[in-house]
């Protein structure tokens, strides 16, 4: 299946149905988790990542966290396409950002850290972190941000793990 895929258009048409439909976005993650094979899920992903980071307006990338999270938890998969739209939507000036919109641009930020090395991210994930810092309205979302950008300057990969998933032992050992 996986060379008739391009022929047949499959990745393109579940783009278009997506960016016309987005509650069927479920659906086309279905389909990505059925497929038995490496390439096609590959295949899949390439062509949903490279979706959400055109989407226009920017403002409508908000409807696609699901998509957002699978893609950035896929730890195989160049997480550029993730921190494109993530770039996209928090610095589009026509758009306020809500506390929801901003709680689940953090919780994609963080699972980016978590599977992708930090060498990778550092910069992108850097300055979305540190506007989001500095310029968010909401308190709470400036300071979950701050946090996230101090730990993302001062620890390491291996620390960040254990912090964002603490492992019951080890948040035992860090409290003596």
């Amino acid at each position: 299946f996986a060379p008739e895929m391009e022929k047949l258009e499959v990745p393109q048409c579940l783009c278009d149905h997506l960016r016309w439909h987005p509650r069927l976005l479920p659906s086309v993650l279905s389909v990505e988790r059925r497929a038995n094979s490496k390439t096609v899920q590959y295949k899949l992903l390439h062509s949903l990542g490279d979706f959400v980071a055109r989407l226009e307006p920017p403002s409508r990338i908000q409807f696609y966290f699901g998509l957002l999270v699978t893609l950035s938890e896929t730890t195989w998969l160049d997480p550029s396409y993730v921190m494109t739209a993530l770039r996209r939507l928090v610095f589009c000036p026509s758009s306020t950002m809500s506390w929801q919109v901003g709680m689940r641009v953090l919780i994609t930020c963080r699972r980016i850290i978590l599977s992708h090395p930090q060498a990778v991210i550092y910069q992108p994930m850097l300055r979305l972190l540190h506007h989001l810092a500095t310029y968010q309205g909401c308190i709470d979302l400036r300071d979950r941000a701050l946090l996230y950008l101090r730990l993302l300057t001062h620890a390491g990969s291996a620390s960040l793990a254990t912090l964002f998933q603490p492992n019951p032992g080890d948040v035992a050992q860090m409290a003596k």
